[in-house]
């Protein structure tokens, strides 16, 4: 499921099941050759055959809930597949996995499309069924690929999943993957899962309730997902400051498909969760090798120098010299009280940090032309020690003339020095700084 990030993400495993007596018809068992030629028998699951040999036809239902995995059946449908194997297939749309589950035990549906909590379930319940096939369940290496995702409604207020708790979230059933994928994440973003109130809503369904409100967020599935979005809805993203987990890393890792990843963290906060992720890829095969970049402009710095034609090994070093290089700067606001080196900060002040360290503090509001003036002065400090090429990150709520006005000051004061400026768009600083 996506809750863009994975970022983060999670899919849903649908499974294609069958009841014990269908698979038997449909297959070359004793049941169905005993059967004389010419005659159609129908078995108590109400699945119906004829006899064994040329022209044999099965007559089989199956469940499924509408979502764009389904499209596997009906391309075997249209392209006759079922019907060259002997099967007359009839479909019926069921609003969740359990309603496919129900008649599946009743005996009127065959074959049926249900998660792996339902097969489970109806097996504890003594009904003879078995997965004949996994139908997805496996997390697209690329995320944009991804059919489920979580969304929140617009004018919700949800930014992250931190901001579910204490609201209505739609579910096609409330035991799935889908709703444990939701404790999960529930639980990583450090609140209480049971504060969440999970409504279980077909999918079909789904976006009438995000748009009149008696949802706040769901769980949905293309092409139903298209519809919520294009009616305002968005899909949750990790909280900006929110270190994933070590699962997150690994999926991330492994799904790339590649013999060998070359990893730039650009943040001082992954260390132990990278290290976890990193020994359980290797472990498992995959060549994985980390540069230490502390800042995204140390990232640039490393990717500037990055050379495909070279070893892994020794790309690696050069990328990790050039990041070690670079000097990396930061512009933020500070959130509470705090005693620094170089004075106490006050919420609202605009703050200053060289390599991670606190080195000016501008009393606040965060006005344009402070930040501004700060950012002068931050670059000064920084060149103060030597530089060549300075490279500007400007965050989602910096000034707009912020890098323009940086590229005239260094022109007039550090002549031998150029700066460019990228956008940044990161939440957590208003500037992000890099010197080489």
């Amino acid at each position: 499921m996506r809750s863009d990030h994975k970022s983060s993400r999670y899919a849903v495993g649908v499974l294609l099941a069958a009841t014990a007596v269908a698979a038997a018809a449909c297959s070359s068992s004793s049941s169905s050759s005993s059967t004389p030629a010419g005659t159609t028998s129908t078995s108590a699951s109400g699945a119906s055959a004829s006899a064994s040999g040329p022209g044999t036809v099965t007559n089989v239902t199956l469940g499924y809930v509408p979502y764009s995995d389904d499209a596997s059946l009906f391309y075997a449908q249209s392209s006759g597949i079922f019907k060259k194997h002997g099967l007359n297939v009839t479909f019926v749309a069921q609003a969740s996995p359990v309603a496919v589950e129900a008649s599946m035990a009743s005996g009127t549906e065959q074959f049926g499309f249900i998660t792996t909590p339902v097969l489970i379930n109806l097996n504890s319940k003594g009904v003879s069924v078995k997965c004949v096939s996994s139908v997805d369940g496996g997390e697209p290496s690329n995320p944009a690929n991804d059919s489920t995702v979580l969304v929140a409604a617009k004018g919700s207020g949800i930014k992250s999943v931190k901001d579910l708790a204490g609201k209505n979230v739609a579910e096609v059933q409330l035991t799935s993957l889908n709703s444990l994928a939701v404790e999960i994440l529930a639980k990583q973003a450090g609140i209480d899962p049971k504060s969440i109130h999970q409504v279980a809503i077909p999918f079909p369904q789904m976006s009438a309730a995000l748009a009149q409100g008696r949802v706040q967020a769901a769980v949905i599935v293309a092409p139903f997902a298209a519809s919520a979005l294009s009616e305002g809805a968005t899909v949750l993203q990790l909280a900006d400051h929110e270190i994933p987990a070590a699962s997150d890393v690994v999926a991330v890792l492994a799904g790339t498909q590649a013999s060998h990843v070359t990893v730039l963290p650009n943040s001082d906060e992954l260390g132990e969760v990278l290290a976890a992720a990193v020994t359980e890829v290797v472990l498992a095969g995959q060549d994985v090798l980390v540069v230490p970049t502390l800042s995204p402009v140390q990232g640039l710095a490393a990717l500037a120098v990055h050379d495909p034609a070279r070893r892994p090994g020794d790309d690696v070093v050069a990328m990790a010299e050039a990041a070690a290089a670079t000097r990396r700067g930061e512009l933020t606001v500070a959130t509470e009280q705090g005693i620094t080196w170089v004075g106490v900060c006050q919420p609202g002040d605009v703050l200053g940090l060289l390599d991670g360290e606190i080195v000016l503090i501008e009393p606040g509001p965060a006005t344009e032309p402070l930040v501004i003036g700060a950012a002068r002065k931050l670059v000064d400090r920084m060149l103060a020690g030597g530089g060549e090429l300075v490279t500007a990150l400007p965050g989602a709520d910096a000034p707009e003339s912020l890098v323009d006005d940086l590229t005239e000051h260094v022109r007039a004061e550090h002549r031998e020095v150029e700066l460019t400026g990228y956008p940044g768009g990161q939440a957590e600083a208003i500037l992000l700084l890099g010197v080489e």
